[in-house]
């Protein structure tokens, strides 16, 4: 009888940490898009997983250009980081207003747009995550 317990609670408490573990998990998404001469463009979309700031780290951007970047909340079109400034090649942690916990679940995606007086579209690749680790 004892031994029917402990391998049942065994089974239960591995069964709960691989639950915990997966949905745990950050995303990580890729982009290589052209950012339109006005407006902004959206890439991807992920869940927050925890509380941790966003990143976005960039790979390259055309002609040495920079844009405005910043987390949105899918659900409705609003950013929840304040627009940071992304120059080419460089690694932005991405603050979240109010805190990432207040975030933890929604569903995410990452807007990238030209400087205000830009005159020409901008190829830009890197990727992003809604949470930083």
């Amino acid at each position: 009888m004892n031994k029917f317990i402990t391998k049942g609670f065994i089974a239960v408490a591995t069964v709960g940490l691989g639950l915990s573990a997966s949905a745990l998990s950050r995303t990580v998404n890729g982009y290589d898009v052209t950012a339109p001469r006005q407006g902004a463009i959206t890439t991807g979309y992920a869940v927050k997983a925890n509380s941790s700031r966003g990143v976005n780290n960039n790979t390259a951007i055309g002609g040495n250009k920079h844009l405005n970047t910043a987390i949105r909340r899918t659900s409705n079109n609003t950013d929840i980081t304040p627009v940071y400034t992304l120059t080419p090649g460089s690694r932005i942690a991405l603050n979240y207003k109010g805190g990432g916990s207040a975030y933890r679940g929604a569903g995410t995606t990452l807007a990238l747009a030209a400087k205000l007086g830009n005159t020409v579209r901008i190829q830009t690749q890197g990727y992003w995550s809604p949470d930083e680790n």
